[in-house]
């Protein structure tokens, strides 16, 4: 009985031997393909990553431009306000200048003089 045991465990070790072979190549297979798979991911994601800092950057940009644009408005705007405002305070100041002028008995309208007294300092 037990040379009957031994024998089939002999003949049993080189099919063990073989299925323990087979399995360490399946799972070096498996470890391999999770592998490469999750190089696939890790690619993906920092595909994905690279389009979404783009999609922000150009996000970040438009609302530079545009706040840029706002600041130029009111730059423009003051600009403007700042010529009327001269303009109106020479508008205003003409009227008094014409006047004197004409109050000067010695300077004639029309005449040089009164142009530069209408004209002010």
């Amino acid at each position: 009985m037990i040379p009957n045991i031994v024998e089939t465990l002999l003949a049993a070790k080189d099919k063990l031997q073989s299925l323990m072979t087979a399995e360490d190549e399946a799972a070096a297979k498996r470890k391999r393909e999770w592998e490469e798979e999750w190089e696939r991911y890790e690619r993906r994601e920092d595909a994905r990553k690279a389009a979404q800092a783009v999609t922000d950057s150009r996000q970040q940009l438009a609302e530079i431009i545009d706040t840029w644009g706002k600041a130029m408005t009111v730059e423009r705007f003051r600009g403007c306000a700042s010529a009327a405002a001269e303009y109106g305070s020479r508008a205003s100041t003409a009227p008094d200048r014409a006047a004197d002028a004409r109050e000067d008995n010695d300077v004639k309208p029309g005449s040089a003089g009164f142009h530069r007294k209408l004209a002010g300092p």
